[in-house]
């Protein structure tokens, strides 16, 4: 499918778009804009075997829960959603066609669908969509988000395009306007809300900058998927490219010191537990 692609120059002070509409930001606001982040249910994973989690023997044996939060962002220049969760269709299963001998299960227990138009919106009505990496559990939804915006890496659009990928589950951003990048990319014109690609769990796997009020905060995609990852850099059996993966962990560690920012592990169940629930939200 052919794709309606603004490429996109992105140098030290200000972001260049090319396309049918040129855009063009010639400087960046020095103050924090006044955002909102709202969290929601994306569903969660039952993890039978953790042993995949690492190169190693570390998690032989065990299990785990994990958490697949989906984050929108209220700017005064647009409406942005980060990772859009496990496809809505699962919640609709009956438990007997569940195979719970599967190393990792896949559960929903509120379509994102339906908690989306709890808070009054609709799908039409994001501008922006960006999924941290193009896995069931991140891209699961995206097909409702066919008019907004799709923020790619442009490693992560070929990943996701390439002949064998299974996109029932992100069909309609193929032909959505799309705007690529790589290395990082300004949302908002304004630095506070930032892209950042950390490649390596797949070819164009991206982190999100969030600047708040009073911190910095950086939500992991799938650099991590739990804190023992973080602590000991343990890298996932199936991470696209392992070496890759570590430079990442580097480049991510690096910029949290340098902003003294607050890091939110997405699977992470104890950092799930301390974001907002909606009608609540950080700013």
């Amino acid at each position: 499918m052919k794709l309606k692609i603004l490429t996109l120059i992105v140098t030290g002070s200000a972001i260049l778009f090319y396309g049918t509409n040129q855009i063009k930001v010639s400087s960046l606001e020095s103050e924090k804009s006044n955002l909102k982040m709202y969290v929601l249910d994306g569903g969660y994973m039952v993890v039978n075997d953790l042993s995949y989690f690492t190169q190693d023997e570390s998690y032989n044996g065990q299990k785990k829960i994990i958490d697949n939060p989906v984050f929108i962002i209220e700017h005064e220049k647009g409406r942005l959603i980060w990772d859009v969760g496990l496809p809505d269709r699962l919640a609709d299963r009956n438990p007997s066609e569940i195979d719970t001998t599967q190393w990792i299960l896949f559960y929903v227990k509120e379509k994102l669908i339906d908690q989306i138009h709890n808070m009054n919106m609709t799908p039409d009505s994001f501008d922006y969509i960006i999924v941290s990496h193009s896995h069931s559990d991140h891209i699961g939804n995206a097909n409702y988000f066919k008019t907004s915006t799709w923020i790619v890496d442009e490693r992560e659009l070929e990943w996701a395009m390439r002949e064998k990928a299974n996109t029932k589950n992100y069909d309609s951003l193929l032909t959505a306007q799309t705007a690529v990048f790589k290395g990082k990319f300004d949302v908002f014109g304004d630095n506070s809300v930032i892209v950042h690609s950390m490649p390596g769990h797949t070819p164009g796997h991206m982190i999100l900058q969030i600047e708040l009020k009073n911190e910095t905060l950086f939500l992991s995609g799938d650099l991590y998927h739990f804190n023992e990852q973080r602590q000991f850099r343990r890298v996932p059996q199936f991470n696209y490219d392992v070496d890759k993966t570590l430079e990442s962990m580097n480049r991510f560690e690096e910029l949290v010191n340098k902003l003294n920012a607050k890091v939110i592990i997405q699977h992470e169940r104890n950092d799930y537990k301390e974001l907002p629930v909606y009608p609540e939200y950080w700013e």
